[in-house]
């Protein structure tokens, strides 16, 4: 009897890393801000390369977006927020005062988010629209949920804390240099 033994797709070792790499420790999280747009927000999660597809993985990454080293890129959405469901918000919408047109006055297009479990409330005024501001406030009540729930293990919590470890590289990179080139410069008797 006779084995048949099929090499695996392309796309079928992307979603087998896909799903190895989805919900990671949280001790493992680095990001990586998109400069040109701070909402889209990049983590970068290495994989622990004891799976045995790894291996036949690295040619088939090579060739698409996923990095094939010890990191991949993945996005905001991977990241397993708490659930925030309808029936616990209460929604109200208020309209703007004063001077500022014709249109100020008429649209109520300011979202206010309350959560009814834990009193959380969020104001959204960001834009004239009113569905943008429903969904951007959602996004904001939904961080803050998550800032309370899990505390350091937060997504927020996550974000500042690479921020800080990436500025303590910097600087420390920055003395670095700066303590070669006062060596560099003693020893060809520069100054």
């Amino acid at each position: 009897m006779s084995k048949c033994i099929v090499s695996p797709t392309r796309k079928l070792l992307i979603s087998l890393c896909k799903n190895q790499t989805k919900y990671p420790d949280c001790h493992f999280w680095r990001r990586n801000f998109n400069n040109s747009d701070r909402r889209d927000i990049r983590i970068i999660i290495p994989i622990r390369c004891s799976t045995p597809f790894y291996s036949l993985l690295i040619p088939f990454l090579r060739h698409s977006n996923l990095n094939y080293g010890p990191a991949r890129w993945i996005s905001k959405k991977l990241y397993q927020f708490p659930e925030l469901r309808e029936e616990d918000i209460e929604e109200h919408f208020a309209r703007g005062s004063g001077p500022g047109g014709q249109a100020v006055n008429k649209t109520a297009n300011c979202v206010f988010l309350k959560h009814k479990p834990t009193g959380l409330v969020v104001k959204c005024h960001e834009t004239r629209s009113q569905e943008t501001n429903r969904k951007r406030a959602r996004e904001t009540l939904l961080l803050k949920l998550d800032d309370l729930i899990n505390g350091e293990k937060s997504f927020r919590s996550q974000q500042i804390k690479e921020i800080c470890e990436e500025k303590t590289q910097k600087k420390n990179k920055a003395c670095k240099n700066l303590e070669l080139k006062k060596s560099f410069k003693e020893r060809e008797g520069l100054e």
